[in-house]
């Protein structure tokens, strides 16, 4: 069965799905934890980039596009990428030729310019069998600033690793044009604003307005939220001298709220969730079944439970299910740690 859907990742209402189980296979949390370990600073944590291209070489098992009916939702999609809206309405009429989103997540220690990475390509509209494919030259951005100029490029043949023909890899296929430096907690100099402040953001499975009102209580009660969910706030400079000595603090697990956590069972298939895992729309792709928000809407993040349950009535597996939260967690859209055992 095959199902496309471009539309914003939906989640149902439904109050069934996946919910908190038995955790006691899981090793238990260290009695304490540093402050630092619930941070991450700007351009410290892993950052995925994006682009959508232009896949050519199939052999008939391309997109074939009847009228530029079904390409003028993604219209504003391809310029902001920087893909031409008519030679690409062309191409795809073909059977020929593609069109991918193009993923690339950079570690957190980022890179210098020419550095290359791997990426992975799936199918966005007909195509689903990009076997023999050469990616053309796509530019890559951070999907959080879409105005920004392009990060990474990307291009080369595709492989495939796993029997999924419509999602590929290509090793080393994208190239840093600009660098990406790790900022480490000993720079914090280099790390400020022009007005002296710092940002820093919560770790995923740590974002929880209990956690950020806890490290407010360490700066009395001085921080800035960047954002709704107080994943993000600013330090002001008048603390930044006393930043350091508060990012050793010692924090009782105890007085923080549940970790955030999926827990997948390989032996099973089974999976568990505790706290309250959130997900993002974000494009998934496997074994027919395809996600593709539509960026003319914006969607908050909704619980993971949800999700899943959805996929479950749009008739995927268990192991459809648990490759949806190993990508979400690889595009960085799923809001808390992933332990698989």
């Amino acid at each position: 069965m095959k199902v496309s859907i471009l539309a914003i990742l939906m989640l149902m209402t439904t109050t069934g799905g996946v919910s908190a189980q038995d955790m006691s296979a899981i090793p238990a949390e260290p009695a304490s934890i540093r402050l630092v370990d619930l941070l991450r600073f700007r351009d410290q944590q892993a950052r995925v980039f994006e682009g959508v291209g232009l896949v050519t070489g199939l052999d008939g098992s391309g997109d074939r596009l009847k009228s530029e009916d079904r390409l003028r939702p993604l219209a504003g999609v391809l310029e902001r990428h920087d893909v031409p809206f008519l030679q690409t309405l062309d191409l795809l009429k073909t059977g020929n030729s593609a069109l991918v989103m193009v993923q690339c997540k950079v570690p957190a220690s980022g890179g210098t310019e020419g550095d290359q990475f791997d990426l992975t390509v799936s199918t966005l509209l007909d195509a689903n069998d990009l076997e023999g494919g050469v990616l053309l030259t796509t530019l890559l951005r951070d999907p959080l600033l879409p105005d920004a100029t392009p990060t990474m490029q990307a291009s080369g043949a595709i492989e495939f690793s796993e029997d999924i023909s419509s999602r590929g890899s290509i090793l080393d296929g994208a190239q840093l044009l600009k660098p990406i430096l790790r900022t480490a907690i000993g720079h914090l100099r280099q790390m400020r604003d022009p007005d002296g402040s710092i940002r820093l953001t919560l770790r995923e499975a740590w974002r929880h307005p209990l956690v950020f009102e806890y490290i407010n209580s360490k700066f009395d009660y001085v921080l800035q939220p960047v954002n709704e969910d107080f994943g993000a706030f600013v330090v002001p400079p008048e603390k930044g001298a006393e930043l350091n000595d508060v990012l050793k603090t010692l924090i009782p697990i105890s007085d923080l709220p549940a970790v955030r956590r999926v827990v997948i069972d390989k032996s099973t298939q089974s999976i568990f969730t505790s706290g309250s895992v959130m997900v993002r729309p974000f494009h998934f792709s496997v074994d027919g079944i395809k996600l593709l928000p539509d960026p003319s809407r914006e969607a908050d993040a909704q619980p993971l439970g949800e999700a899943l349950a959805m996929l479950e009535d749009l008739g995927a597996s268990a192991e459809q299910r648990i490759a949806f939260i190993r990508q979400a967690d690889e595009a960085s859209a799923l809001f808390g740690e992933v332990v698989e055992q």
